[in-house]
């Protein structure tokens, strides 16, 4: 929740066993920034409550949806193309290690076993790299946001 009144961001507060957030600005930076601001502004959780319920509950509401998770994804940043998701770096993660699994069996089925058992051997882990691939095609659009079916 941002202050009305200077636009910074406002803390979680408790006090007597009640959820406030509250702006402190110091006079300094009042003074120096030209802002007339006390300096603390609390704002009870439970006067904000009901006006958020309200709020989620048009956003969200059936004729609505669609629009609400267009608008969620667009408010993604833009990771842009040099920017990769940490999901797409674990799921990348684990299909090296699958390689080298694999490497590492077919080095010894060339070493140990009958040409005819071979075929068996070169078929990938499909609980490793499959599921793996399938995460990453599925998890982000091109441009590394979350697809809208995902939100």
């Amino acid at each position: 929740m941002l202050c009305g009144l200077c636009g910074r961001k406002m803390q979680s507060h408790q006090a007597h066993e009640t959820a406030y957030y509250r702006c402190r600005y110091p006079n300094e930076y009042a003074l120096a920034n030209h802002v007339q601001h006390p300096r603390n502004v609390y704002v009870a959780e439970q006067d904000i409550v009901p006006a958020l319920d309200n709020w989620l509950l048009k956003a969200f509401a059936p004729h609505r949806l669609t629009e609400t998770i267009r608008r969620l994804h667009a408010a993604q940043p833009n990771a842009g193309p040099g920017t990769v998701a940490p999901e797409i770096i674990a799921a990348n993660k684990i299909i090296a290690a699958c390689d080298t699994k694999l490497l590492q069996y077919r080095a010894v089925a060339d070493a140990v076993l009958d040409p005819a058992v071979m075929p068996a051997v070169d078929a990938p882990d499909p609980g490793g790299i499959a599921f793996a691939e399938l995460e990453i095609q599925g998890l982000c659009c091109r441009d590394g946001r979350i697809r809208t079916d995902r939100i």
